[in-house]
C-alpha cells in the first residue's frame, strides 16, 4: 500500500510538473504593462494539488514547473513555486473538500488562488529580487504594484480555469462515490433476497423436521421401553442382554440426533447476559484438547470486549467448531484460537458498522473443498460419512440470533479457518 501510494504521487507530480513546464512556454503579454509577461504554468501546478496526497511531492511539482523558465530569473521562479505550491496544498487540506458543497469549495478555492498571487507570489518575488538583484528597499512598493499589474490577468484566468477544473473533478468523484454506493445497495438487496428465500426454505424444513423429530422421539421412547422389558425378562441370557444393550445405545444415539433436530427446528431464543468470552474459550478448549496429540495455540486479547450472549449457546458454538477441527485432523495437528476486538466502518457492505469481538479458530486439517464451502452451513448437508449435517447449521443459527456473523476460509489440503463476530460492549 505504501509503495503504491508513493508511485501514484510520483506519477501525478511528474505529469503536472512537466505539463506546467511546457505551458510556461505559452506566454502572453499584458496590454499596457511594460515587461508584463504571463504564462499558463500555474494552471497545471494548482490543479496538481487536487490529486497529490502527500505534501513532499508538491515540492517536485514546484521545481518542475519552474524549469519552464525564464532562465534569466530561474532562482526567483524556483523559490516562488517551492513556497507557493506546498503552501496552497497545506491550505487546501483544511478545506474539508469531500464533505463541502461545490459552491462553498469553489469560493474557497478562488480566494486561495487570488491570495497566492496577491500575497505569496508577490512577496516571494520581491524578496528574491532583493537578494539576487539587490533591489533597493525604496523600490519595494513600486515593484509590488508592477508585479500585481503584470499578473492580474493571469491571476483571473488561472482562478477561473482551475475553479472550473476543480468543480468538474469534484463532481466526477462524487458521481463515482454514488455509483459505488448504488452497486453496494444492489448487492445488498440481492443478498437480502437470497437470505429471504433461504430463510423461507429453512422455515419449511424446520417445521417438517420438528414434526418428524417429535414423532420419532415418541417412537424411540416406546422402543426403549420394550428393550428394557426384554432385558428384565431375559436377565439370565447374556446373548440377549448384549443385543439389548446394543439396541439401547442405538436408541440413545438416535435420541440425541432428534434432540439436535428439534433444537435446530425451534431456533431457541438465546437467554442473554453480559459475559466475558475469555473463560468460555479457555475452559472449552482445555477440556476438548486434553489427552490428544493436538498442539493448541491461544492468542486472546486481555482487554477483550464483553458481549451480551447466551453463554451455553456460545459454548456450544466453540465446542462444535473445535470438535470439527479435531475430526478434520484425526486428533493430530495444530489448532489456533484467536480472540480480538475489531471495529467495522459504515463502508463495509457485509458487516453492520460497530464494535465486535472476533473469534477465529484455525486447524491444520485437510480443509474444505471449494465446491462445498457455500453449502456447509445448510442443514442436513455433510461431507462426513456419519455426519448429520446439523452442527454447522445450529452454529449459524446461534450466531445469527446473537446479531453476529460467521465466515469460513479454506484451501483444500491446507486446513480451515472459521471466524465469528459478536457485537462487543465498549468498556
Amino acid at each position: 500500500m505504501f509503495k503504491s501510494d508513493n508511485f501514484y504521487n510520483l506519477k501525478i507530480s511528474l505529469f503536472f510538473g512537466i505539463t506546467g513546464a511546457i505551458l510556461a512556454n505559452f506566454r502572453f503579454s499584458i496590454p499596457g504593462v511594460e515587461g508584463g509577461v504571463s504564462d499558463a504554468r500555474e494552471i497545471a501546478a494548482l490543479i496538481s494539488i487536487l490529486f497529490i496526497t502527500k505534501w513532499p511531492y508538491t515540492f517536485l511539482v514546484g521545481l518542475l514547473v519552474s524549469l519552464g523558465g525564464p532562465y534569466n530569473a530561474l532562482p526567483t521562479t524556483i523559490i516562488m513555486h517551492l513556497v507557493a505550491i506546498p503552501f496552497a496544498w497545506s491550505v487546501f487540506q483544511k478545506f474539508n473538500y469531500k464533505s463541502s458543497s461545490l459552491i462553498k469549495i469553489s469560493i474557497k478555492w478562488m480566494l486561495l488562488t487570488l491570495f497566492l498571487y496577491i500575497s505569496i507570489y508577490s512577496t516571494v518575488f520581491i524578496l528574491a529580487q532583493s537578494i539576487f538583484q539587490q533591489l533597493p528597499a525604496k523600490n519595494f512598493i513600486s515593484t509590488y504594484i508592477i508585479f500585481i499589474n503584470a499578473v492580474s490577468f493571469e491571476a483571473i484566468i488561472t482562478t477561473l480555469i482551475t475553479t472550473l477544473a476543480m468543480g468538474i473533478i469534484k463532481s466526477q468523484r462524487e458521481l463515482r462515490h454514488i455509483n459505488r454506493q448504488l452497486k453496494d445497495e444492489i448487492k445488498l438487496n440481492q443478498d437480502m433476497k437470497t437470505d429471504i428465500v433461504k430463510a423461507a426454505k429453512l422455515q419449511s424444513i424446520s417445521s417438517l423436521a420438528s414434526g418428524i423429530a417429535h414423532d420419532f422421539n415418541n417412537l424411540l421412547t416406546g422402543i426403549l421401553g420394550s428393550i428394557n422389558m426384554i432385558s428384565l425378562e431375559s436377565s439370565k441370557n447374556d446373548k440377549i442382554n448384549n443385543y439389548a444393550e446394543l439396541a439401547k445405545k442405538a436408541c440413545f444415539r438416535a435420541s440425541k440426533l432428534t434432540e439436535e433436530l428439534m433444537l435446530f427446528a425451534r431456533g431457541k431464543t438465546p437467554n442473554k447476559e453480559i459475559s466475558s468470552l475469555l473463560p468460555i474459550i479457555k475452559d472449552t478448549s482445555d477440556f476438548l484438547i486434553q489427552d490428544t496429540n493436538i498442539n493448541l495455540s491461544l492468542e486472546l486479547s486481555p482487554d477483550l470486549y464483553k458481549v451480551n450472549c447466551d453463554t451455553i449457546q456460545i459454548t456450544q458454538v466453540i465446542q462444535n467448531l473445535l470438535i470439527n477441527a479435531k475430526q478434520a485432523m484425526d486428533n493430530f495437528g495444530k489448532i489456533s484460537i484467536r480472540a480480538v476486538n475489531i471495529e467495522y466502518s459504515k463502508n463495509n457492505s457485509t458487516v453492520k458498522s460497530g464494535k465486535y469481538v472476533k473469534i477465529t479458530i484455525t486447524d491444520s486439517g485437510k480443509g474444505i473443498e471449494a465446491e462445498n464451502i457455500e453449502q456447509i452451513f445448510d442443514p442436513y448437508y455433510s461431507t462426513k460419512e456419519n455426519g448429520t449435517g446439523l452442527g454447522l447449521a445450529i452454529i449459524n443459527s446461534i450466531i445469527k440470533n446473537h446479531d453476529g456473523y460467521i465466515f469460513v476460509n479454506s484451501i483444500y489440503g491446507e486446513g480451515a479457518t472459521f471466524s465469528f463476530l459478536l457485537p462487543g460492549l465498549s468498556k
